[in-house]
């Protein structure tokens, strides 16, 4: 039995006793009581027989196990996005290494061309120098 089902029949129960009791309660009151009753009680059977009806056309077991393959669906494609996400993420970590490592090679490149040069000027200034002290 569901919340609902014990929920109601705690109420009846709470009815039934409370009725017991006062044995000087009008029996207008007391006919409203049994009919709130009888009504409780209809509706009790009414929820459990629907229950039972339910359970045995398999659809509320059917609803659940689709709900849980919908969720099973909706994390394995998460798990996959995930997955990829990583993977891109990857690639881009290796980009930038290779990056990075093209960067290096032309900074040395360029300092050496700035060596040649450095040194190109100290000797075309020395042989000027010795040019015209000769």
């Amino acid at each position: 039995m569901g919340n609902d089902s014990l929920s109601i029949e705690v109420y009846i129960n709470v009815i039934e006793a409370v009725d017991g009791e006062s044995d000087d309660v009008s029996e207008k009151l007391r006919g409203s009581r049994y009919q709130r009753i009888d009504w409780l009680k209809s509706k009790l059977e009414n929820n459990f027989l629907e229950r039972k009806k339910d359970d045995a056309d398999g659809s509320r077991v059917q609803q659940r196990e689709e709900r849980v393959k919908n969720l099973e669906d909706v994390s394995l494609e998460k798990k996959k996005a995930d997955d990829a996400d990583g993977f891109r993420v990857q690639q881009f970590e290796e980009s930038v290494k290779k990056l990075e490592m093209m960067v290096s090679v032309l900074k040395a490149k360029l300092d050496q061309e700035k060596g040649k040069t450095a040194s190109d000027d100290f000797f075309v200034a020395l042989t000027r120098q010795l040019d015209v002290t000769i």
